[in-house]
Formats: C-alpha cells, sequence, structure tokens
C-alpha cells in the first residue's frame, strides 16, 4: 500500500507543480494585460477569459508554460510591464505599436532563455542598457520607431538580425561589432557617425541599411563587392561621392538584387551596376538625387522590379533588350529631351509593360550669359529636335518664333535681354520642356579701352567675401550691376568715392560687374571663392 502511495505521488508532484506555474503565469499575463491598458487594444480576444492561455491573443505555451509574448498592432499603452521577468520559460517578447513611457530595464538580463525581443514603435526612450551580449540563445534584436539615444549596445555573435531604425542613436558603431557576424542590420535614420569599415568582416551580410545618418564623406565601399550572400544594399544620403570604384561588379554577388543609393554624390558611369554573371536577375535598383550624368545603359536591364534614376544628369537612354521583363522605371528631373525620350516611346504609348514616369525634367541646354562687344548675329538653340516638337519662344525679337533655333541681331535691341523657348510634343504629352535662359548682355564699350573708366580700382579679385570698387576720380558717380551667370541681378547701387560689395552668401563661380559712368560702361568678370 505505501509503494503505491509513493508511486502516485511521484506522478501528482510534477503536474502539481507544473499547474501552479501555469497558474502562475496566467496571473503575470493578467498583470500584463491591466498595465498595458489591454480593455483599449486593438484585439484582446481571450484575454482575461476561461479560455485556455493558448488561446490569448499573442500568447504562446510550451510545456505548460508561457513560452511567447507577441502584441502586434494592438495599440499598448503604459509603462513597461517589469513583470516579464519572472517569466523565466520566455522565449519571445514582442510589442509592436503604442505608446510605452521609460527605458529597458537591465533586469531583463534574468530572461536568459530570450531568443526574440521585439519593441518597436512605442515611443521608448534613454540610453539602451548594454546587456544584449550575455543573452546566448538571442537571435532577433529590434527596437525600431523609438527615441533611444547614445552609443548603439554591444551584440552578441550568432545573433541573425538588428534592426534600431528610427532612434536617435549617436556616435561611432561599436568597435565591439567588428567581432560578431549577422546577416540583417538596419540603423537607418539615425546620428551615426564615422564610417562603414567595419562591416568589411561581416561575410554572411545578406540585407543591410545605414540610410539617412551622418557617415563621414568617402567612395562607395569596395567592400561591397566581395558579399557573395548580399541582396539587399540601402544607404541614401550617405555622404558617397566620387564615382563608383574601378572593378565594381556588384552584380556578381547579388541574389535579390536590391540597390538604393539615394541623395549621395555619385557620378560618373552607372553601367557598372549592371554586369557581371547576374545581370539578367531580376533587380530593384533607386538612384536617385546624385550626379550621374551621359547616358543610361537601359540595353543591359533584362529584368527589374523597378529602376528610379529620377533627379541626376541622364542626357541619353539606349534602347531595352526586346524580352525585357520589367515593372516601374523613373526618369524625371534629369536632361533627357523628346528627342532622347524615343527609346522608350512605346513603352509609355502601352502604359502596361513598363509604368515610365517621365513627366517632369530639368531644363533643357545650360544657363548662358553671353557678353557681346560688337554688333553681330547670336544663334540660340532650343535643345531638342524631336519631328514633333512645337517650340515658343520669349524675348525681344523672337516672341512667338516657333522654330529649333532662332538667330538674334544685337542692333535689333538696345539693353541687355533674356530669351527662352518653351517646348511641346504630341509624342510625350505628359511633358513640357523648357530651355535654360539665354542672356545677352551688351557691352560695346569693352572693345575701347576708355582712359576715364580705367580711373577705377576694382579689388581683391578673386574674392573669397567681398569685392571694393574705388572711383580715383573723386568728382565722379558711378552705378553698378553684380550680375549671375543666369542673368539674375544679385546686387546694385552707385558708387561715389567707393563702395563695398558683400559677396559672403553668393555661391562660388564666375559674376559680372557691370559699372556705368555717365554713358560710359565697364564690365568685368569677378570670381568668387
Amino acid at each position: 500500500m505505501k509503494a503505491l502511495i509513493f508511486f502516485v505521488l511521484l506522478i501528482t508532484i510534477p503536474f502539481v507543480a507544473t499547474s501552479q506555474n501555469r497558474h502562475a503565469d496566467s496571473l503575470i499575463l493578467v498583470d500584463i494585460y491591466n498595465q498595458l491598458d489591454g480593455p483599449n487594444w486593438n484585439n484582446p480576444d481571450n484575454w482575461l477569459t476561461d479560455q485556455p492561455l493558448e488561446l490569448w491573443t499573442g500568447v504562446t505555451i510550451d510545456n505548460d508554460r508561457v513560452s511567447e509574448i507577441a502584441l502586434i498592432n494592438q495599440n499598448v499603452a503604459g509603462t513597461f510591464p517589469m513583470q516579464i521577468i519572472d517569466l523565466d520559460q520566455l522565449n519571445t517578447f514582442e510589442i509592436n505599436k503604442g505608446a510605452i513611457s521609460g527605458t529597458i530595464p537591465e533586469e531583463l538580463i534574468q530572461l536568459n532563455k530570450l531568443s526574440r525581443f521585439v519593441l518597436s514603435g512605442i515611443g521608448m526612450i534613454g540610453e539602451v542598457p548594454n546587456i544584449f551580449t550575455q543573452f546566448e540563445n538571442l537571435q532577433y534584436l529590434v527596437l525600431s520607431n523609438n527615441k533611444f539615444e547614445g552609443s548603439l549596445p554591444d551584440i552578441p555573435d550568432g545573433m541573425l538580425l538588428f534592426y534600431a531604425e528610427r532612434n536617435n542613436f549617436s556616435g561611432h558603431i561599436p568597435d565591439s561589432w567588428a567581432n560578431v557576424i549577422l546577416s540583417n542590420v538596419n540603423i537607418a535614420d539615425n546620428e551615426l557617425t564615422g564610417t562603414l569599415d567595419i562591416f568589411e568582416t561581416w561575410t554572411i551580410l545578406s540585407k543591410m541599411n545605414f540610410s539617412d545618418n551622418d557617415w563621414d564623406p568617402g567612395p562607395l565601399p569596395m567592400w561591397l563587392d566581395t558579399k557573395m550572400n548580399l541582396n539587399s544594399f540601402s544607404c541614401k544620403n550617405c555622404n558617397f561621392e566620387g564615382g563608383i570604384p574601378a572593378g565594381f561588379d556588384l552584380r556578381d554577388n547579388l541574389v535579390h538584387e536590391k540597390i538604393v543609393i539615394d541623395g549621395n554624390n555619385i557620378g560618373g558611369d552607372v553601367a557598372a551596376l549592371f554586369i557581371g554573371p547576374n545581370s539578367d536577375k531580376k533587380m530593384y535598383l533607386s538612384i536617385r538625387g546624385n550626379k550621374f550624368s551621359g547616358n543610361f545603359p537601359a540595353h543591359l536591364v533584362h529584368s527589374a522590379a523597378s529602376i528610379d534614376i529620377q533627379n541626376n544628369n541622364f542626357t541619353s537612354l539606349t534602347p531595352f533588350p526586346d524580352d525585357v521583363s520589367f515593372g516601374t522605371f523613373e526618369i524625371q528631373y534629369n536632361k533627357l529631351n523628346y528627342e532622347s525620350l524615343e527609346p522608350v516611346q512605346k513603352y509609355i504609348e502601352l502604359d502596361s509593360i513598363i509604368n515610365v514616369r517621365y513627366n517632369n525634367m530639368k531644363y533643357a541646354l545650360t544657363v548662358d550669359t553671353i557678353i557681346i562687344t560688337e554688333p553681330t548675329t547670336v544663334t540660340i538653340l532650343a535643345g531638342d529636335n524631336h519631328p514633333n516638337t512645337t517650340y515658343s519662344w520669349v524675348g525681344p525679337t523672337v516672341q512667338g518664333l516657333t522654330e529649333s533655333m532662332v538667330n538674334v541681331s544685337i542692333d535689333e535691341f538696345s539693353n541687355d535681354a533674356t530669351f527662352q523657348c518653351f517646348m511641346q510634343n504630341e509624342t510625350f504629352p505628359d511633358l513640357s520642356l523648357r530651355r535654360n535662359k539665354v542672356v545677352i548682355i551688351k557691352d560695346f564699350s569693352t572693345s575701347v579701352i576708355d582712359r576715364e573708366l580705367m580711373k577705377v580700382n576694382i579689388y581683391p579679385n578673386p574674392t573669397n567675401d567681398h569685392i571694393q570698387i574705388e572711383l580715383l576720380d573723386k568728382d565722379k558717380t558711378a552705378t553698378f550691376s553684380l550680375i549671375e551667370n543666369d542673368g539674375r541681378h544679385v546686387s546694385t547701387g552707385s558708387v561715389s568715392d567707393s563702395k563695398i560689395i558683400n559677396m559672403q552668401h553668393l555661391n562660388a563661380g564666375i559674376y559680372h560687374l557691370k559699372l556705368q559712368i555717365g554713358t560710359q560702361i565697364l564690365t568685368k568678370y569677378i570670381i568668387k571663392l
């Protein structure tokens, strides 16, 4: 009989202990529900009911213990629930969207089974405690879209994913990161400084986003070309400059082909991003807001979800391959005219195979300022020769002319003049083009050295901040205009004896100083450094 009782106790005691642990966990869940404003959650199904814990939304039970709490899009509110410290079997804790005050507690280290820790979009503040290297099982650490500040935390080797975008982290990437290897990193939209060189040693990187920080200026990192598993690289506004490095062959390694390098200062030949063994694989490319120019090599694009080359200085396109597979082609705010858009005209017409967005472009040609010193005729080009283009000119003697170029006789107008051309084309109905201004400055006096006008000192030239006009004949008075290359008068006035013109607020470049004494005119180039 005693043996039977002992056997029953052996069976019953673990069951009672497990039952007690489950009950204790349930009470902790109740506390969390109350602390995080559970009654106002978006979907609190089965919480605080007699339904089994595993049916409470976002709760997972393993071996009769709470192993996961995932409050996703619940709109929680309150303070960080310290009660989770007592859930000693918890391996996942996730809160996504809501408003939780306070900071991450150092006591979190007690959850030694934690493998997934996510606090995203809940507005938490303060510095993040440097405790995560002590989590042996941690695989996913997400601190996105909060107000965390200070240094990025050290992270354990063997972790797979670290996201901390849209916070206020500052300083350099921790030196300890050189000793870890992750596959997914997103630290975009913080206040981080320094370089990205520490990632050169990370061999399994597949996704990384370093956009919108304060990185040191430098070239596109050559180590990108060594990442054999890389399928997504984003670095918008990363202060990259120069051209694409020689020998760069990024598509030799990319798997899913996502490259986003918007808002940098990269220029030169973009073709390096399209060569390599994987050039026929689908890609997503965004290089908007850089300094690429010349020809865009569309003939190298075989398959793409989207290509965005907006706001560069491309002036021509090659035709796509006949069998191209494509989504969207964003080409606005380049220097493409109707003639250079011909290779994509058939896709614009169909508007189904490739969605080409082309309806805004930079002005055709460049701003020209022409100083004329003797009677002559000046030929001005509109900047497009497409057969279906109509032209409308504005300016003295050319008003209403409809040709692709006009001849301007200087004798036919008396003062400085500005000319411009407006263009339309029925083949490209969504795009209106405009030729940049041409400013003609008549200055016949500059061809004759006038003894009277030489009694003027203009200095310093070149200058960093100002020029001074000094009249050597103190009985004279002069008027002046300081003119930009586009013909805009940035400073005007009169001079008696001497005058200082402030140029500190002006961009570096060449300006024209027009000085008039009576009927005599002197024009000088002024170089602003």
